[in-house]
């Protein structure tokens, strides 16, 4: 199973058998096709980890979108708790670059106020979305 495992990009055993629980396959027992699958997938959720941006990571891992969308519909291979875990790596990623960026002298009072809004709303506030006018009301109209 180690030559299947580096087939697989999968790092060890122990994350072998991890995923195996988690996402309820065994991968000795995964088709030819499914192999691919996999190593499609961990292409793409790689990329998506950096990126974010769907599109651009299933072009560059050699995929549609549509097959991304099929993997997402079907949960192919648990592909949506592995998504789960890219998205996070991705936003954990901009939360250490920000931290990175607030810990400098001269850094922007504003970005400041967005990091600790975002990570301590109770505190300081939540995040507002969209776009509100001086009276209070949004810019978006929305239908009943």
């Amino acid at each position: 199973m180690p030559s299947l495992l580096k087939q697989l990009g999968i790092s060890s055993p122990q994350e072998a058998a991890e995923l195996e629980h988690d996402l309820g396959i065994r991968f000795d027992d995964l088709t030819p096709q499914q192999r691919e699958t996999w190593k499609q997938q961990t292409v793409y959720l790689g990329l998506y980890a950096e990126i974010n941006n769907s599109t651009r990571a299933a072009r560059a891992a050699g995929v549609t979108v549509r097959t991304v969308r099929t993997w997402r519909a079907q949960d192919t291979l648990g592909f949506n708790d592995r998504l789960e875990l890219a998205v996070l790596e991705y936003t954990e990623e901009l939360d250490y670059i920000l931290l990175q960026h607030i810990r400098k002298p001269d850094c922007s009072p504003s970005l400041l106020t967005i990091f600790v809004r975002a990570h301590m709303p109770e505190k300081y506030g939540a995040i507002r979305r969209g776009n509100t006018s001086h009276s209070g009301h949004s810019d978006h109209h929305h239908n009943p």
